[in-house]
Order: C-alpha cells, then structure tokens, then sequence
C-alpha cells in the first residue's frame, strides 16, 4: 500500500505540470480502473499528506462505490458509508476543506444508492444522528459538518444536480419524491434551530468565529431547501420524459439572477415558512447583522466589508427566496400573504432606505446588499400589487405613497448614479436598475397576482411611476451628454448596446404611460428647450455636438411612449395615450399627444432646407427622426375606424376599464392627423422628408437604412394611405427617380434596393382598379427588366460582367427585382408574374456568366425563390407550366456550374467562407423546391399545349433538385439551423408524396438521404427531428404497403446488406424513444414511423425486446417489462394496418408504453 500512495501522490502532483500532465492522467484512469480500488482508496485518505491525493482518492473511492456497489454486501456498504462520513467528521477542522466537501459528497451519493434497499427504521436512525449533530449535540465542528452533509444531500437528491449512478430515471424521482415528503422540511427546521443556537452564541460573544461559520451554513442549507424544485408526489411521466430537449426557460424583460427563484412548495410548509415568528427572526438577524457587521470585534469576525461574508450573503438569500414564495404554501388566506408580505417588505425597505446611502454603499464597493434588497422587490411585485405594497408599508412612514414612494426614490438615485448609463448591466448600477425596472413593470400591470378585485393600481403609484420615469429621462440626457464625443468602432458592441438601450426605454415608456398627463408635458418642454438651444448655438457658431446628441436620445424617449414597434403589425395606439387625447376632444390644440407628435415633426420638416440640414441636423440626428416618423405614423397617421379594442397592459395606464370602440374614432388625433384632416398634408411631409433622406444625403448609409427598412414600410403598409400617398408628389418624384436608374438611387446598398422597391411597388394597393395598378408596376420596373436584358444581351457582356461597377449594378437590378416580387398582391400578382417571364432569359444568362461569383449567383438563386413563393398560389396551368420549365432551366445551369465542386466528403474541409457561401446557395434551393411542392399541376388540370414543348411536372423539377442538393449536403452544413430545417422538411414532403421516386434514386444519393435521416433524429431540435420522423413515416409505409402487394417497394436499397435500412432505423427509433432525451411532443410523429417500422421488421422487434428483457436483473421490472411489450401492439384493437384509426390506437399504447417503461429502463 505504501508503494500505491507513492505512486498516486506523484502522479497527482505531476498533474500540476503541463509536462507530465498526460503521464500523471494515464497513472491516475488505470488506478481508477483497477479491480476494488477501494482498499487503496481508504490508505491514501488516511495516511496522505496530499490534499490533492486526497481528492482524486475520495474521487476515485465515488466512483468505485457506485461500480461496486451490487457485488457489495449489506454490511460492506454500510460500513462504506460510515467510513466516509467518520472521515468527514474527524476532519471537521482540516483547512483542506474541499477535501470533506467532496467526501461529504459521497456519502451522500452512497445514501441515494441505498436509500430504497435501507430498512425505513435504518434510514430514520441514520437521519435522526444527523439531527442531534446538526442541532450541536457533538460539538461545534461536527455540527457545521452535519449541516454541510444535509446540504449535499440535498443537492444529490435535487434532479437537476444528482450525479450518475447508472440507475433508472424512475429511482431518482422515487428517491426525489421520498426525500421531499419524508425530511426535507426536517431538514429547514433543523437548519432553523443550528442557526438560532448559533446566533445566540454570536450574541454572546462566545467562540465567535466558529458559530458565524455554523450559522452561515445553517443559512445555506435554509437557502438550499427554499430553491428546491417542489414537485409533490411521484409522477411517472415525469419520471420518464422530465429531461426533454423542449424544456421551456423562463422569459421576462430581463433574464433572471441567481436567488431570484421562486418558491412553490405546497400547503404542508405553510406553518414551517410562514410562521411569524420564523419569518421576523431571519429579518430580526440579519437587521441585528447590519448593526454590529462594521463594528471591529463585535462582527464574529465578519469585519470590514461584511456584506460579502458567507453569513451576510446566505441570510439575504434566504430573504430573498422567501420574497419569492408562491402557490399552495398560502392556501386561500388572503392574510397571510398579506402579513407575509408586510414582514419580508418592511425588513428589505431597510436595507434600501435611505436610497442615497444605500446607493452611496455600493458606489463605494459595497453593493450586494442593495442588488439583494432590488431583487427581493422583484420577487415580491411578481405576486403582490401596488395597492398591497401600499398597505404593507410600514407603519412609521411618513410619506405619502409608502413603500411605493420609496422605491421611487431608490429607482431615481440608481439612475442617477450610473444605472441608464451602464446598458449592459455590467455594473452594480445597470443590474440594480435591471431589477427595479422589473419591479415598476409588474406593479403597474392590472391587479392579476391573486389579490381582490378591488385592488387596483393607485393614484399615489402611478404619480411615483412619472417620477422614476422623469429621473430615466434626466438620466438619459445626461448620459447623452457625457457620451456625446465617445466613439466605439466595435460593431457588435455597438449592436448589443442599442438593443439593451431599446429594453430599457420600452420598460422605462411603459413608466411613462402610466401618467400620461405628467409624462407628455414635460418631454414637449424637454425637447422644446433642446431645441431652441441648437438653434441658438447654430446662429452663434458654437458646437453643437452635445445637444444633438441630447435630442437624439429624447427622440428615442419619445419613440418608445407615443408608439410600440410593431414590426410587421399594425400597431394600436397606446390605450393610457388614447384615453388622455380623448379628453382634449374639442380642443386639439391642446392634446398633449398631440403637441407632441407636432413638436417633432416640425422638427424633422427642417432638414428639408439645405439651410436646415448644415446648420440644425446631423446624420445620426436625422436618423433618430426617421425612426421616430416611421413608428409615429404606423400608429397615429390617417387611423382606419371600425375596430374594437380592449384596455390593458401595463403601458396602457391605470385603472382603465372597457372596450374602445374605433369606430368612434380618436377625436383629437383625428381632428390634426386624420384622413380628412390634417392626415394628407403629414403624409406629403413625411414623404418629402423620405425623398430628401435619400438624395441629399449621399453616402450616409444608415440613414439611407432607416428611410428603406422603417418608414417607407410604414407608410405603405395600409390601403388608407397608399391611396393618398399614390396622388403626392414626393411619392411620384421617387418613383420616376427610381425609374430612371440613375444615381443617388441606383447607388444605395444592394439590400436597400429590395427594400425600396417593395415598398415602392407595394403602394400599387392605392390604386383603384388593376389596369392602374398594373401600369403603375410596369412604370417602376419595366426599365429594370429592360435594362437588366440590355445588359446580359450585349456582345461584350462576358468580358465586363467581371468590373465592380457592372456587379453592383447587376446586383442592384437583381434587387430591385426580389423586392418587387415580395409585394406580390391582388392587384400586381398579374403584372409581377409578367416581369419574371421577361426576366426568364437574363436570369439563365446571369447564373451561367457568374457562377464563380457566388454573390451575384445567390442573387439570382433568390430572387427566383421570392418570385415563386409570391406566384405559386395564383396561376393558371399554363402560368405554371412556365415557371416549371424556367426552373427546370435553372437548376439544370446551377447543376453544370456546381456539381462535383463541394462533395459529402469534402465538406468538413472547407474553408468558413466558402461553406457560408455553400449554405446560402443551397437553402435557396432548397425553399425553391419547398415551395414548388407546395402546389401541383394536378391542382389545375392539364396544361394547354405550348411552344415551349412538354412541361415538366412538380416532381420531376424537384427531384432535379434534389439530385443536385443532395450530394453537397454534409453534416457540417445541417449544422446551420435555418438549412437543416428547410432539407428536412424538403425531405419528410418527399418522403411522403413520391416515395417511389425516391426508392428509385441511384443507391448513392439514396445512401445520403439516409444519413441525413440519421443525423435529423439525433438531432437537439425537436422540429427537426419530427421532420425526420415524418420522412422515415412515408418511406417505412411505402415499403410495408408495396411488401403487402408483392410489390419490391424499396427494392435493393433494402436487400444485400447486413441490417436493411428499415432495421437500422428501428433499432434507432426505439433507442431514442427508450433511452434518450426529448421532448413528449415527438411521440404522435415516432408512433407514425414506428408502427410501419414494426410491420416491416417484425423478427427484428423481437429480438431487440428479448435482448431488453434479458437486459433486467430485477424480475419485478423484467415482468413488468415483458407485459408493456406484450401490450404495446396487443390492446386497444391495434392491427397490422396503417389506416388513420390504427395509427391513433397505436399513438395511445405507445405512450403509455413509454410512461411506463422509460422511467426505469433510462439510468443517470
């Protein structure tokens, strides 16, 4: 043995050396596989000096156990256990502690092991000793090492921390549900107990330190209890599906932080957790912490800084997961939640009162305590109102809105010190205000948190929410300032920040909406009076850096409370901002919402002026405008009436209550922006500002974004104003600036280019009847289509395609016309589908010409994909049979110009950017073909004859397609989640509708498909596997319908192997159905492709279910297995069809069969 701890301290301590690391590794895994280490494991931990051997011993000594542990009498493993635990217990004081923290680890593992082998008076015995050592009957060292054992108990017994120990997912549940009934409220009473006997040592002064370690775990298992996942009573189906791959997340405005859990334990801890007396100690403790912790010698040790000492931090944990307690732990009584309440919000508002030497303490590198205070208040807004904050104020509260107020002031202090300006909550300032901001969100939603009806938000907390909101914005403009001359060339930065900023100000607009009256004011003054002072700085020549920047952010402010995004929607008007207006009826002058809205489009008329432009508006200012224009008239601009509303939400004010009718219309914002108003004059002005973006700013591609992509969308996205906008004319200057092709337009981005043009072909819906419309479109991009034909049809096209200049202007026709495409509607399906006929030719030339320019040929692969998706659903047989035959075309040039560049073998070689260029081409393939399926010419009849010869039907197109997808499909490329999504549903359309055609494909590419099947069911997403389960559903049905005929169904692709393909696929299926994780959802799409798999591979099924019986030692669980076997195709009427009556009777055994038989047969 001394020859064995020789060798296994050297090895540990080689591990410390990059140079012998691979050595000391080897050493230590042959040791751990070692027949019986356990005898070794035992002399090191008793004889070595090493911590380090120690460690790896204890470590080798878990996982021997748990190898061992059949082969091991009664006897042997008890006195394993004791052994481990003796040991713990007997080095209660060494400084090594992560050594007894890994074997106190163990013992807990080995307790899970045994705990359905031990006699239940065993198990009772075993915790009972650990309650008098967790209570002090041993000794203070033994009592701190109890408390750590119950504290690793219950992280082995929790499902999402136990460790591997090859048992059944049902044991764990058993073990899970056992512990959770039997001792685990024990457990917080008895951590409850160590931590008053050791406070009142504390008090005492006696043996300080000591005791302030003992009740801090005390705490930390007080903590660990409250975090566990209550679930109650054994379930098996959560036994057996509870570690699916579609485990939803939690969401929220922000993600959650550690200790903001929330709590559901059921009705029988009500009296453990919300026992006045329990609750007032851990507040009383820790308000007592806080007095004496910065008080040298009376601290227990603690000293300077103790808010970060382990004690501080697990009672302010235990605080805070008592804030967020939730569910049947309060029953019906509506006072106690009430009390509870009232006890946690009076203890946390003393940590955060005063708020400025709250905030003070952080600012000084003391901030836990006011991050734990912020999160306790959003723990308890998630389940109590405003109106309940309110009453639970305490009592001495001299002002006027009570905790609501206070919370007010907080917020206010945190932005002021740094909380707007931090946006990605990497400070104390920017998390604490992260957390507030939660809390503001939920206490002014409606009273929905199980309080009375009566309960409403008070006047008092919507009069506190327009204070915070004021202080967001002083903040704001401050930051601004501050900021105004910083520059970060870091894109992704960049990027991030704008979208942290753009959560905070949608959180911080919903503050704003709460008290609309206070709100609206005092941003017109705010940006009245920047205003002014940038055209006084601009009339003294002085800079104006700083209050440009201070208008940009006030836009932004003002963007987010008059309007939502509403990205592709049609957003409302804001029901708090709706019910201000309507009181100003008959007198719009005075709207504040309208004011508003006034002031800054006034503001924005000014870069209309070249003057205005060069002395009052920068770039990055007039973007602000645009954005703001785009999302103002998306939901203020000529509104359309006849709708219905409701009231609610949190950004839709206080108290309101009813239906607003539309049909009434919005008096004041009618009267100044409606349609027969004042609507038509803004919508000029919007455009003309539009128009100017785009010529005068040459260059400035942001802004020239902002125009393109926002508001151009926005003021054609209804009929109302197209119709309008079709008679102005900013709107026909642009379209006979666009016609022309000549520069600025012609010169902007090529994205850019789709989006104007949809836009620009989209205002076609304002037109009255189709010829209109129809000669519209024509006008817009028939010299496009010309042009593009002019290009490609000249003699020389070959040796210039290859100049920047005539690539960027292909691109941008190219462009012009994907964007066309996507406007496709009622009026212009007509005239789009003429444009992609005349483009048939030049497109074919353009893939031919480029195909070693994989940007111009994506180009055309794309706009060929819009225009099909946007026609597809709309033509006659013989406007089918054309695209058939263009398509057709198409991938016949992508095929000569492509295959044979990218092969399944060589895809994992490929440089990134060529694979990123490859996965581009090929999902554009791939929603070409999707999209072809998605109708047949036999949904139209038979085509009349045409010039252009026989059309080709939609699946000999498709499996054209194929034949060229298919083969530079790797594994490497479904790694793109977008690709691997369209090929497999691509494949499952395929493998359903033409199964005979794919049994006919050349053995090669259907070997391909096959290990694309492959790697789609082991797949992480559950869409993705469906889909592959879909696929091997029809071609498994083929193949059994075909054999019941005599039919060679799969023919070869299922002979002359070893194991057919069905047979891989069945063993496969039932692997991941038994043993693997996923998502309950995938079990009707796995019954569809099991049951035919069964059918055709029935010799097969039953060896792998004889080799699973064989697989269970334990006979009460091989005949239980046996019997779910047995009836898996045996009851509920289940044939040997696959009609749609059997397939539903097979869907209901199997999942029954896998609730059953999953909880046992998968180990962890």
């Amino acid at each position: 043995m001394e020859e064995v701890l020789h060798t296994f301290e050297r090895a540990c301590a080689d591990l410390q050396v990059p140079e012998t690391r691979a050595h000391a590794e080897a050493v230590l895994l042959a040791f751990k596989k070692s027949p019986q280490p356990l005898q070794a494991c035992r002399f090191i931990l008793d004889h070595s000096q090493s911590p380090l051997a120690r460690f790896q011993a204890a470590s080798v000594l878990q996982e021997a156990g748990i190898r061992e542990w059949s082969p091991m009498s009664l006897d042997e493993r008890w006195g394993l256990r004791s052994y481990c635990l003796q040991w713990a217990l007997a080095h209660a004081d060494d400084p090594a502690g992560f050594v007894r923290g890994k074997m106190l680890a163990v013992v807990a593992i080995l307790l899970k092991r045994g705990w359905s082998e031990n006699n239940p008076s065993d198990r009772d015995s075993f915790i009972r000793d650990l309650q008098h050592a967790a209570t002090g009957a041993g000794g203070p060292a033994v009592q701190k090492t109890a408390l750590s054992l119950l504290e690793a108990i219950v992280s082995e017994f929790a499902p999402s921390t136990a460790s591997p120990m090859g048992l059944s997912a049902e044991y764990h549940e058993q073990c899970r549900a056992s512990l959770e009934r039997d001792y685990l409220r024990q457990f917080y009473l008895w951590a409850q107990q160590a931590a008053h006997s050791a406070a009142a040592q504390i008090a005492h002064q006696n043996d300080t330190p000591t005791h302030v370690e003992i009740c801090a775990q005390a705490f930390k298992l007080m903590a660990h209890v409250l975090g566990w996942d209550f679930r109650g009573p054994v379930r098996r189906h959560a036994a057996a599906f509870s570690s699916g791959r579609s485990a939803s997340e939690p969401s929220g405005r922000a993600s959650r932080k550690e200790g903001d859990g929330h709590p559901a334990p059921g009705a029988e801890w009500g009296e453990v957790l919300l026992n006045p007396e329990s609750v007032d100690w851990v507040i009383g403790f820790y308000a007592n912490l806080r007095r004496i912790g910065g008080l040298p010698g009376l601290a227990g040790g603690l000293g300077q800084g103790w808010e970060d000492a382990p004690l501080a931090v697990a009672a302010r944990q235990v605080i805070v997961l008592l804030c967020g307690l939730t569910g049947e732990v309060f029953g019906k009584d509506e006072g106690a939640r009430r009390a509870h309440l009232q006890r946690l919000l009076t203890g946390v508002m003393t940590w955060l009162v005063p708020a400025d030497v709250a905030v003070q303490k952080a600012a000084n590198g003391s901030e836990a305590e006011l991050l734990d205070g912020c999160r306790a208040l959003a723990a308890l807004s998630c389940h109590f109102s405003a109106a309940a904050f309110n009453q639970a104020a305490p009592p001495a509260a001299p002002d006027r809105a009570g905790a609501i107020h206070s919370i007010a002031a907080l917020s206010s202090v945190v932005m002021s010190a740094g909380g707007v300006a931090d946006v990605s909550s990497e400070t104390w300032a920017g998390e604490a205000l992260d957390s507030l901001l939660d809390t503001w969100m939920q206490l002014i939603d409606p009273p929905t948190k199980h309080v009375s009806p009566h309960d409403a938000t008070p006047t008092s907390a919507a009069e506190s929410a327009g204070e915070v909101f004021r202080a967001y914005v002083a903040a704001g403009i401050a930051y601004a300032k501050a900021s105004a001359h910083e520059e970060d060339d870091s894109s992704e930065r960049v990027l991030a920040a704008t979208a942290a900023r753009d959560e905070r100000l949608a959180a911080a607009a919903g503050l704003a909406r709460v008290s609309p009256a206070f709100a609206l004011p005092m941003l017109s003054q705010l940006f009245a009076e920047r205003r002014a002072r940038l055209q006084a700085l601009a009339q003294a020549g002085g800079d104006s850096t700083e209050t440009m920047e201070e208008l940009y952010w006030l836009l932004l402010a003002v963007g987010h409370v008059m309007a939502d995004g509403g990205e592709g929607e049609d957003p409302e008007v804001p029901h708090s901002l709706l019910q201000l207006s309507i009181r100003y009826a008959t007198d719009v002058d005075r709207d504040p919402v309208t004011a508003l809205s006034r002031a800054v489009l006034d503001f924005a008329c000014v870069g209309l002026s070249a003057e205005g432009r060069h002395s009052l508006l920068s770039p990055r200012l007039m973007e602000a405008l645009v954005w703001f224009l785009a999302r103002w008239a998306g939901t203020y601009l000529m509104r359309e009436r006849g709708r219905t509303r409701s009231a609610g939400g949190a950004q839709n004010g206080v108290n309101g209550h009813g239906p607003v009718s539309e049909a009434e219309g919005y008096p004041a914002l009618d009267g100044a922006f409606g349609e027969q108003s004042g609507g038509a004059n803004t919508l000029e002005a919007l455009l003309r500002i539009a128009l100017v973006s785009l010529l005068e700013w040459p260059g400035e591609k942001d802004l020239q974004a902002m125009v393109c992509q926002k508001l151009l969308p926005a003021l054609t996205r209804r009929k109302t104003l197209c119709r309008h906008l079709v008679k102005i004319g900013p709107w026909q200057e642009l379209a006979q600036a666009f016609a022309t092709l000549a520069p600025p337009l012609i010169a902007i981005e090529t994205s850019l280019q789709r989006s104007l043009s949809e836009s620009l072909s989209r205002g076609a819906i304002g037109f009255d009847d189709k010829e209109t419309a129809a000669q519209y479109v024509d006008s817009i991009l028939g010299p496009v289509v010309r042009r593009l034909a002019e290009l490609v049809g000249t003699p020389e096209f070959g040796h210039v395609a290859q100049r920047p200049d005539v690539q960027n202007l292909v691109g941008a026709l190219l462009e012009r016309l994907r964007g066309a495409a996507r406007a496709c509607g009622p009026r212009t399906q007509t005239p789009l589908f003429a444009m992609g006929v005349a483009a048939f030719e030049p497109m074919l030339v353009l893939l031919q010409v480029y195909h070693n320019q994989p940007q111009i040929a994506y180009l055309v692969l794309k706009f060929v994909v819009t225009w099909v998706e946007s026609q597809v659903a709309h033509l006659s047989p013989d406007g089918m049979a054309a695209m058939l035959r263009f398509c057709l075309a198409l991938l016949q040039v992508y095929s000569r110009n492509n295959m044979g560049k990218v092969s399944l073998d060589a895809g994992s070689a490929l440089a990134s950017e060529n694979r990123s260029e490859k996965y581009k081409d090929l999902r554009a393939l791939l929603l070409l073909l999707m999209h072809l399926t998605s109708k047949d010419l036999v949904d139209f009849g038979t085509p009349t004859a045409s010039p252009g010869g026989e059309a080709p039907d939609v699946a000999q197109v498709v499996f054209v397609g194929l034949s060229i997808v298919i083969p530079l499909i790797s594994v490497d490329l479904l790694k793109f989640p977008k690709l691997c999504r369209q090929y497999f549903s691509l494949l499952a359309h395929m493998l359903e509708v033409y199964p005979e055609k794919v049994a006919g494909l050349p053995p090669p590419q259907f070997a391909s498909i096959v290990a694309t099947l492959d790697f789609g069911l082991r797949h992480q997403e559950p869409d993705v596997i469906t889909l592959s389960l879909e696929a091997l559903s029809g071609v498994a049905s083929f193949h059994h319908v075909a054999a019941s005929r005599g039919e060679p169904g799969l023919g070869v692709h299922v002979s002359g192997a070893s194991e057919s393909v069905l047979a891989h696929f069945l063993r496969a299926l039932l692997h991941l159905l038994l043993f693997e994780d996923y998502s309950s959802d995938i079990v009707e799409p796995a019954a569809n492709a099991l049951l035919p798999l069964i059918l055709c591979e029935q010799a097969l099924y039953q060896k792998l279910g004889h080799e699973l019986l064989t697989g269970q030692s334990d006979a009460e669980l091989q005949n239980r297995l046996a019997s779910a076997l047995h009836t898996l195709l045996s009851i509920n009427g289940v044939g040997t069809t696959l009609d749609r009556g059997n397939k539903r009777k097979f869907r209901q055994n199997l999942q029954a069969f896998l609730t059953d038989v999953r909880s046992f047969l998968r180990t962890k």
